[in-house]
């Protein structure tokens, strides 16, 4: 159980007020929210609602991730916040993620991806700039990471054992 007491501070709340249970409270964060305040502002009242964690919408650029969570971090929330990461299979599935979510993805990440890739054919060629973005995110201060699996099930099976014997 993650207590919210430690990672918010508020006037008036006494971690000793709360009852320890199984249960917590988890938010979306949107580091990628085209307005900057209200970026910052709606992850503020997520977390002084009571969040206890958050997970991100599906990320590609570890910049904004960073930045939201320096921003957070000067306002004295330090709750553990889960970049939400998807294995980019192609430029042009990258595309699609730009498209339709509003998602970026910096070009040293493009540029290590194949134009194109068919269903079902798996290139491990693809996992060695998705464990670029996470060592760039760790390094950037996020506590782990969430793997949006989707349909990729076997591909991110390989990419968790690589990860695993990687951050151990």
């Amino acid at each position: 159980n993650l207590n919210a007491g430690k990672f918010i501070e508020r006037k008036g709340f006494k971690v000793e007020d709360r009852e320890a249970t199984d249960f917590c409270i988890g938010a979306a964060i949107y580091p990628e929210h085209p307005e900057p305040q209200e970026r910052l502002d709606f992850s503020l009242k997520k977390f002084q609602a009571g969040a206890e964690f958050g997970i991100t919408q599906m990320i590609f650029d570890p910049k904004p991730y960073i930045d939201l969570l320096k921003q957070l971090k000067n306002k004295n929330v330090v709750a553990p916040i889960l970049p939400g990461l998807r294995i980019l299979r192609s430029q042009k599935q990258a595309q699609v993620m730009k498209t339709r979510f509003g998602c970026s993805v910096p070009d040293w990440y493009l540029k290590q991806l194949p134009l194109d890739h068919q269903a079902g054919v798996i290139h491990d060629s693809v996992i060695a700039p998705f464990i670029e973005l996470v060592e760039r995110l760790q390094a950037g201060g996020a506590p782990g990471v969430h793997i949006f699996v989707l349909s990729d099930v076997e591909l991110c099976q390989r990419t968790m054992a690589l990860l695993k014997t990687r951050f151990q």
